[in-house]
Formats: C-alpha cells, sequence, structure tokens
C-alpha cells in the first residue's frame, strides 16, 4: 500500500511530500523487510524520490521533492523490482505569476500619436520556472514608460490570460508598456 500526502505540490523545487509504503501479507498481517529491497518509481522526471528510515520495519518513509514542470507524476512501489503497489497520482501546480517570465504581446508595436489609434495586448501569466498559470482572478496593473496614452480595462479570460487595450494619445515618443 502507497501513500502519498499532500497530493498537490507547487512545482518550484521546493516542496515535498511523504510517501509511505506499508507491507503486508495476504491475511493483512505487517510484513518486515530491508528497506534496501523497496524503491519507488516515477513515470515523469519532474522531481526526486529520497529514503527515509534505513531499518527493518513495516512502515517506510519516503520524500518526493518537486521538480519545476508542472503536470501530474505517478508513483509506484517495487520490491526487488517488482511493481507491488497501485499507481497512485500528484499533481505538480505552477507557483505564484512571475513579472520577469510572464509574455506580453502587442497586436502592433507601433501606435500612431492621434490621440484615438490603438493596440491590444495580451497578458500569458508564467510561474517563476515559466510553468503557465491556466486560471484566472489574479489583480493585473498595467502601467507605461511615460504619460502619453490611456488604457483599457483589463480583461480577465479567466485561464492565465488577460487582454487589455493602450490608445495613443497626441505626444510624440517611446512608451515602454508593462503588466505585473
Amino acid at each position: 500500500n502507497l501513500s502519498v500526502r499532500p497530493r498537490e505540490l507547487i512545482a518550484n523545487g521546493i516542496d515535498t511530500a511523504i510517501l509511505r509504503i506499508s507491507l503486508m501479507d495476504v491475511n493483512g498481517n505487517p510484513i518486515t523487510i530491508d528497506p534496501s529491497r523497496l524503491s519507488i518509481q516515477t513515470s515523469e522526471d519532474k522531481g526526486t524520490v529520497s529514503q527515509g528510515q534505513m531499518q527493518p520495519a513495516t512502515t517506510h518513509k519516503f520524500t518526493y521533492r518537486a521538480g519545476t514542470s508542472a503536470g501530474e507524476v505517478e508513483l509506484w512501489t517495487t520490491l526487488d523490482g517488482n511493481v507491488i503497489s497501485e499507481r497512485e497520482t500528484l499533481s505538480l501546480t505552477p507557483g505564484p505569476g512571475s513579472l520577469q517570465r510572464s509574455e506580453l504581446r502587442a497586436a502592433r508595436d507601433t501606435v500612431f500619436a492621434t490621440g484615438t489609434d490603438s493596440t491590444f495586448f495580451t497578458l500569458k501569466l508564467l510561474d517563476e520556472n515559466s510553468n503557465e498559470i491556466t486560471q484566472g482572478g489574479h489583480n493585473i496593473t498595467v502601467g507605461h514608460s511615460n504619460n502619453v496614452g490611456t488604457f483599457g480595462p483589463v480583461l480577465d479570460n479567466l485561464d492565465g490570460t488577460y487582454e487589455f487595450t493602450y490608445a495613443a494619445g497626441n505626444g510624440v515618443g517611446d512608451t515602454t508598456v508593462t503588466a505585473y
């Protein structure tokens, strides 16, 4: 029997889950074995498993440390190389949005200083490890490096992407648009 707690971690290279293996015979009686005979296998290379206690016992503890890629990982136990447990799933979720990693794209790189010309922006939130954030609800602020133009409201697409418009003012010059 393999148990995984918690079943969801942030894909940050730091978070850990405790994996416990309880061994029993066909009658449900605990079995004591040498822990060097046990291992935990993973379906994806998205983290590492380390063994805790090294003395013979009926329950064995391992630690899973999350990698930095989001997704699902299946874990299972082997004894002397033979699979002895059902597969358990662990979810690695993106961390908080990162201003440095998130992608801000403009439909047009140039707008004319007419007071009415505009362009459309899309912000795609990514975490510090470039994992896509796939849910909405974040508080997004937009700004620019000088005071030539205005922004429309930020639309939350509820999937980790946000949209807004930038309307040029009458002043000529370069501006850097940011969203965070």
